[in-house]
């Protein structure tokens, strides 16, 4: 399994889910990201020399460009009387110089438009002549990622936050998805079905230890993890439907493979059911009912929950020792996080702070009735921990420097620390949360941490920046605060 997310390991610095909703680099990003994670695979940009030289370079891969990837270099002339003798070129030349075991040619806008594809001809042309495997994305629309889906899918999570299974999660024209089901019509061969075997998407988990943390739980409860997909080899993704069950981030290609060769699948649309040790518990009894193994892994999951209660009771009861104010100025996600704090980590919450940039909200295009909506979620959230927390919106500067001087600790308010001085603060971010009991125990353990080591912050540099407040964090200078309104404005016209 290879290291993807490796930026994080190193410095945690520039997500890639700041890069991807910003700086958006197309749908062939995500195809690039799939073919690039298998380890035998290149990938062949059907494209002009441009979309070729950019695309071996992709946000989500950016600590490993795909140096192998090859381009068809198409120009005007090929364009107007046909790819094929490039594309063919470009096939053949690959296999001399790598010899890899699959190859997986990547459409672009202009190839997307001429409606170009590997012909049967080509296939068969280079089966009698080599083992490669050769296979092409079929794209569902023209660009990543349709918005009428991104805006559902948005408005899904607002409306139905408490009811995660309404939450549909469409994804259609998203690279990933597509290459994903190209892998699943075109490589994929019908295995005998092995029990109590699964296949594990390898993106969107958080990173390596949270996967391989999924994976060590899985182990421990009789489960065995047939591959982890695409981060895996091309033979692996051949035999992929030995598994019974496939455990998803995303479930068009899921819903694809069921069609083709029956593999069920669990659909793990967000974490927030799963927080917690009594929602970790729930996630591996989900993945149990599919093999009807129940009540022994109950018995095992159980003991594992109740080991790690009682390590976390010390940690947790020096965490209620401090009260907290949590800042927030962005509130889709504000619900579960407080919901995790002060659940999980026993965080006695005495004062929520919310900065509703109605401004912001519309250039998210998030409507006022959703606005209420979020609002009317963070409500519930509060009187389900049970908590006497007052609920703050968009106080003015003298009533927060009130409210923080009455708590220990604030949370999220690295961008006040300008505005208050002697601001004592810890960030949390927006709380990822882990799905296995060991990855748990640390994320309570490093919270700990971070309010025993929380100090008077004072002339940190990060305080020193003028952010725009509409684009937080994008500094308030021309250059970047053009470019992203820029590429806002242009992806809001596919709505």
């Amino acid at each position: 399994m290879r290291e993807y997310y490796k930026d994080y390991c190193y410095s945690g610095i520039y997500p890639s889910r700041i890069m991807h909703s910003i700086g958006i680099s197309g749908k062939i990003s995500g195809a690039m990201n799939v073919i690039s994670e298998i380890s035998d695979a290149i990938p062949i940009i059907h494209s002009p020399k441009g979309c070729g030289f950019h695309y071996k370079y992709v946000a989500r891969r950016r600590y490993l460009p795909s140096f192998k990837a090859q381009c068809t270099n198409l120009k005007e002339e090929d364009i107007i009387f046909g790819t094929e003798k490039k594309l063919k070129t470009t096939i053949s030349n690959t296999i001399s110089n790598y010899h890899p075991k699959l190859i997986v040619v990547v459409p672009s806008v202009c190839t997307d438009i001429i409606d170009g594809e590997i012909n049967k001809t080509i296939n068969d042309e280079f089966r009698k002549a080599t083992d490669c495997k050769i296979i092409y994305i079929k794209s569902e629309v023209f660009s990543h990622i349709d918005k009428s889906c991104s805006k559902k899918n948005k408005q899904d999570r607002i409306l139905h936050w408490d009811k995660p299974e309404k939450q549909c999660g469409i994804n259609k024209g998203c690279g990933i998805d597509e290459a994903m089901t190209a892998l699943v019509e075109q490589l994929m061969e019908k295995q005998e079905v092995r029990d109590k075997t699964v296949n594990i998407e390898s993106f969107a988990w958080g990173g390596n230890q949270n996967l391989l943390g999924i994976i060590s739980t899985l182990s421990q409860i009789g489960i065995k993890v047939n591959s982890v997909m695409p981060s895996c080899s091309t033979q692996d993704i051949i035999r992929a439907p030995r598994a019974k069950l496939n455990i998803v981030r995303r479930s068009s290609w899921a819903k694809k493979m069921n069609n083709i060769f029956g593999t069920e699948y669990f659909h793990v649309n967000t974490f927030n059911p799963y927080h917690g040790l009594g929602g970790i518990e729930k996630f591996y009894m989900n993945i149990a009912s599919y093999f009807d193994i129940g009540l022994e892994c109950s018995k095992t999951l159980g003991a594992m929950k109740q080991q790690s209660s009682n390590e976390l009771q010390e940690t947790k009861n020096y965490i209620k020792k401090h009260t907290f104010a949590l800042y927030s100025d962005s509130c889709l996600s504000l619900p579960y996080i407080i919901e995790a704090l002060t659940e999980d980590y026993s965080a006695n919450l005495k004062y929520i702070c919310i900065n509703i940039d109605y401004k912001k909200l519309e250039y998210k295009d998030i409507d006022n009735s959703i606005t209420e909506k979020i609002i009317a979620n963070i409500k519930t959230a509060v009187n389900n921990t049970g908590n006497n927390t007052t609920v703050y919106i968009n106080s003015e500067n003298n009533d927060l420097e009130r409210i923080f001087k009455d708590v220990d600790i604030v949370i999220n308010a690295t961008e006040l620390l300008s505005s208050f001085k002697g601001l004592k603060t810890i960030d949390v971010g927006k709380l990822f949360i882990p799905i296995d009991f060991n990855n748990f125990k640390k994320n309570v353990y490093n919270f700990a941490n971070k309010v025993k080591k929380a100090k008077i912050q004072k002339n940190l540099i990060i305080s020193k920046f003028n952010y725009d407040s509409l684009l937080y964090p994008t500094i308030s200078e021309n250059g970047p605060i053009t470019s992203e309104k820029m590429w806002h404005n242009m992806w809001s016209l596919r709505r």
